[in-house]
């Protein structure tokens, strides 16, 4: 890799067959074809890698500069684990780690910048919500990576990252754009009404064709 890229890891997966889940499920699926596609177009991500249970995704990304990583056979999911796990699988040093749809309304300028800060700075974490993360860029990452181990979730990761490793820590400033995403039902509809969603995510959303009049 170029000095200054960024390695990003995307984790995705993990939805029930309920209706409700089913649709949550596409439309992370979407909102994360649409992250991937900005961030790939900032040219400042390296290798790109998604990390997940289904092997589906092989097949829906496979016209894109991406890399699939399924979860271990028969081993129980640990986020900390899996996301350290992949930066030392790929020796990554510059990481921005999100979830799927954890950012829709961001847009690719914004990441830009976040990426381009990122990729100058030598320790650095970066991130939506230092007290909740749904997206973290940090450097140097192996040095992190067993802090990074002991998390159970994304949340807590920004925190331990400034608080136990030492790393200065950049937050944005909050909006919906930096703190919205995608968790329940009621985040879709919202979701459909506003201007900033990726065309992948809104084609989804309109197909579903939930209604939400008491949003009018």
């Amino acid at each position: 890799m170029v000095a200054g890229e960024v390695t990003l890891f995307l984790l995705v997966g993990g939805w029930g067959q309920s209706e409700v889940e089913r649709a949550l499920d596409g439309a992370h699926r979407a909102a994360a074809r649409d992250l991937l596609e900005a961030l790939l177009c900032t040219g400042t991500i390296g290798r790109a890698v998604v990390a997940t249970d289904d092997p589906a995704w092989g097949e829906a990304l496979a016209d894109l500069p991406v890399e699939v990583d399924l979860d271990p056979p028969g081993e129980a999911f640990h986020f900390g684990r899996r996301l350290a796990g992949l930066i030392e699988r790929y020796d990554a040093q510059r990481v921005l780690y999100s979830g799927g749809a954890s950012a829709p309304l961001l847009s690719a300028e914004r990441w830009a910048e976040v990426l381009a800060r990122l990729g100058e700075a030598e320790r650095l974490v970066i991130t939506n919500n230092l007290h909740s993360c749904d997206w973290v860029g940090f450097v140097p990452a192996i040095e992190v990576a067993p802090l990074i181990a002991q998390e159970a979730n994304d949340n807590a990761v920004a925190w331990a990252l400034g608080h136990e490793g030492g790393l200065p820590v950049e937050s944005l400033p909050p909006s919906a754009a930096t703190r919205f995403d995608l968790d329940t039902p009621a985040d879709l509809l919202i979701a459909q009404r506003h201007p900033g969603i990726g065309p992948r995510l809104r084609r989804f959303l309109n197909d579903l064709g939930w209604e939400a009049p008491w949003l009018g």
